[in-house]
Parts: C-alpha cells; structure tokens; sequence
C-alpha cells in the first residue's frame, strides 16, 4: 500500500489531494439492536412525534451526505484516474455512515426501499432482528460515528478533510503548484474543464465534512431527547407500538401474553431463608382442609 500513502504538504505535493485515510473503511459493520436483555426494552415501530423534527435534520443530512459521496467519487476518478482505487477507498467511511443512517431512517419512505433491500439481501441473517426493533435505536451509533470522522477529519494531517479543502483551494489560486511531475492529472492542468472539476471536488469534500458534522450533532441531541423521553415515561408507559418494548420493561404492567401467576397465592420464596412448600404440597393442603 505504499503507493497509495498521502505525501506530506505543502501545497507543492498535491498527492494527499486525493488520498484521504479511510477512517472507518476497515471496521466491521455492525448495527446496533438496542440493549439486549439488560436495561430498558428497546423502542419499536416509527419514532415518536418529538422527534420527527430532529430526524428530519437527520435526513438532510445525510442525503447531503450521499450527494457529496457521489460528487467526490466522479470528480475525483476524473483528476486522478491512475488512482481509482484510492479515491473508493476514501469514500468508505462515509458509505458505512450511510448505511447507519439508512437503518436509523428506515421507516422513512425515501429510504424504506433501500433498508428492505440491504436487509433481504446483504443482512437476510438477521432480518428479523433488524424489523423487529425501531430505526432510533441507531441514534448513538449514528451521531458517535459522524463526530469521530468529523473530528478527523478536521484534525490538520495529511490526507485529511481540511487539508484537502486547502490544498484545493490553493492550487485553484496558484495552478502553476499543481504542474509537478509526479503528479499525473486526468485533465489538462489550467484548463477550464480542470478548474471546474477540481472546483466540484473541493466542495464535495468540504460539504461532506459538514454534514458529517451537522449530522452527528443532530444525532446526538435527538439521542439526548430520546432517553429524556424514557426517563419521563414518554415511551415506555404510553399505548401504542413504542410501549411495548419486550413486555414491562420500566414503566408497563405485567406481559399480558405471559405465563400467568400459580393459583393459591402461591410466593416462591420468603422469611429468612425457609423454604415454602411446592404448589402441589399446597394444593394437598387445601384439599385436606
């Protein structure tokens, strides 16, 4: 991968234009399906009222988010066409973003089709899993994610968001910086076409950057709306799909589909330590009575 390693700015050596580390590209994509079996039940069906709104920024963001992707992915190929590897690889943490905010946003008709598909398809093994439990269960992968490659990819390294923003820029405002001969350009440098397209990825990247951050704080405070919500009883003490959870959980009754309780008043344990008769020595008791 040496070939593929962003060189070290100044301006002069524009090879870290077009290679960005991926951050998140090689970790295993893993979606969040609530708490288990400890702590509260996790919601169900659409996400409540109060929290459409914010979802809604969510949304934004992260169609944003996909526009940018595919904008750096075309013009980037173009500028660089000897190194098409490296600008996929550059794009997969921001695709693995999409995918978590695809499942946060399932139940919204622009991006129900495509969770049914990646479900049916890439993630069939756990189907029931991902149907069974509400998108919003997501909300802190999502906005933990977006922030860590936001921060990222502010951080002033080689190959990072930022740098590319200012590498761009630079060579737009001094072109003469990009005619170095090591670096092959699919364009012919100064040329309107050039300008153009170096002009789109700069902005692509810098628009992705953003929504990456938007994103994440949106992310986080509907996350933070979210557990005020279950802390307050707004969700699991209210009717409908998001009071159900896995039966009682925090603020419901007793599972009205569950094993009811043993005739006779019957206590499985109690006192100090004594053990209480069986259900069958009780009901012998009470036969004898």
């Amino acid at each position: 991968k040496n070939h593929l390693a962003p060189a070290p700015l100044p301006f002069g050596r524009v090879r870290a234009l077009g290679s960005r580390p991926p951050l998140l590209s090689h970790a295993s994509m893993v979606i969040p399906m609530g708490a288990g079996d400890m702590g509260p039940p996790p919601p169900l069906g659409p996400p409540p009222p109060e929290l459409m709104a914010r979802m809604r920024k969510i949304k934004v963001s992260l169609v944003t988010m996909i526009l940018s992707i595919v904008a750096k992915l075309i013009t980037g190929i173009v500028l660089f066409p000897k190194n098409v590897f490296g600008q996929i690889s550059n794009c997969l943490s921001m695709v693995l973003l999409v995918i978590i905010g695809i499942w946060l946003l399932k139940d919204d008709p622009l991006f129900a089709g495509v969770y049914r598909c990646i479900v049916t398809t890439c993630c069939g093994s756990c189907s029931d899993q991902c149907n069974s439990q509400s998108g919003v269960t997501c909300l802190c992968t999502w906005f933990f994610c977006c922030m860590l490659s936001g921060v990222f990819g502010l951080i002033p390294l080689a190959g990072s968001d930022l740098m590319i923003v200012i590498a761009g820029i630079s060579l737009l405002a001094d072109p003469g910086k990009a005619e170095t001969p090591d670096q092959h350009w699919g364009l012919e440098v100064r040329s309107t076409a050039w300008v153009v397209v170096l002009s789109l990825f700069t902005a692509a990247t810098l628009i992705g950057l953003l929504s990456e951050i938007v994103g994440g704080w949106q992310g986080f405070k509907g996350f933070s709306e979210l557990a005020e919500l279950q802390t307050a009883g707004g969700l699991m003490g209210g009717g409908g799909d998001w009071a159900q959870g896995r039966g009682a959980g925090t603020g419901g009754g007793a599972d009205p589909n569950g094993p009811s309780a043993p005739p006779g008043g019957y206590v499985g344990f109690g006192g100090a330590g004594a053990r209480q008769p069986s259900l069958q020595q009780q009901q012998q008791q009470q036969q004898q009575q």
